[in-house]
């Protein structure tokens, strides 16, 4: 098992090295920009709409604060890179082209900017990207799965104001990146299963926390944080044994089961970790 897992940290820590350069049509660097604008009407139906958005590597800002499906605007330097809008049933596809000959340069010189505010229509949302940075404030939709899939990044993901929808399953699975996940306390979300590589990934459970959560943490060698809110108890079990343990607050230790709180809802969390610092962190 400690074999398999080496072998995945130093693959991971391979594709590390190569998240230099971007792979994008010829000509992209010389390219003008060119701003496209995102106009999605609401499907008429009351079932949960499923939203996907595919991108490559770039900048994504998610929010809020349309009466739309999704509204917004894509800024790119090469015209392959044109988002289209694929709608079907009750579901919609935001995604780019993908030109036959590619060549790599410099990301810095890339260009690939979403800046997309959602509707408060109930949605099934699906985010799946390349080497991005990610910034998504998600309070106050009504998100009822989401599902984010994305390579080497940097990515935030926030709960400020309480989810309108009950989430069945929050899933994000990621390589080496740096990750925070703020206000699950708000997200309302009965799982969350998350698989991470190499990385710096923060857990903050804040919010509301109205009801039991079941969370599954499986990564290589990485730091992880936890925060459990007062209004909250928690039950963290280690799987792996190659870790180092910083706890911050009043827990109760029993080996590799660490407890907090006396009151509210259960956070049940399954952390299994190859190699790591871990921090725990009882508001």
């Amino acid at each position: 098992m400690k074999t398999t897992k080496l072998l995945a940290l130093l693959f991971v820590i391979a594709l590390m090295t190569s998240c230099n350069t971007q792979t994008v049509p010829p000509g992209a660097e010389n390219s003008s920009q060119m701003t496209f604008t995102i106009s999605e009407a609401p499907f008429d139906t009351s079932e949960p709409t499923q939203l996907g958005i595919e991108m490559g590597g770039g900048k994504l800002f998610l929010a809020g604060g349309t009466d739309k499906l999704v509204e917004g605007t894509v800024v790119v330097n090469h015209e392959l890179q044109q988002p289209a809008a694929i709608r079907e049933n009750n579901s919609l596809t935001l995604k780019q082209q993908r030109p036959d000959s590619t060549l790599s340069i410099p990301r810095e010189k890339y260009i690939n900017n979403w800046d997309l505010k959602v509707g408060t229509v109930p949605i099934d949302l699906s985010i799946t990207a390349g080497a991005y940075e990610g910034v998504m404030e998600l309070g106050g939709l009504a998100l009822t799965n989401l599902t984010v899939a994305d390579g080497a990044s940097t990515s935030s993901i926030k709960f400020s104001h309480p989810n309108a929808a009950e989430m069945s399953l929050l899933s994000y699975k990621t390589g080496a990146s740096t990750t925070k996940v703020e206000g699950l306390g708000n997200a309302h979300v009965e799982t969350v299963d998350f698989t991470g590589g190499v990385g710096n990934f923060l857990f903050d459970f804040t919010g509301e926390n109205l009801a039991d959560m079941d969370v599954f943490i499986d990564s290589g060698m990485s730091s992880i944080t936890i925060v459990i809110p007062a209004n909250a108890r928690s039950e963290i079990t280690i799987a792996g044994d190659m870790n180092n343990v910083d706890i911050s607050g009043t827990w109760t230790v029993d080996n590799n089961l660490y407890q907090s709180g006396s009151k509210g809802p259960l956070i049940k969390i399954l952390l299994d970790v190859g190699f790591g610092d871990l921090k725990f962190v009882q508001k």
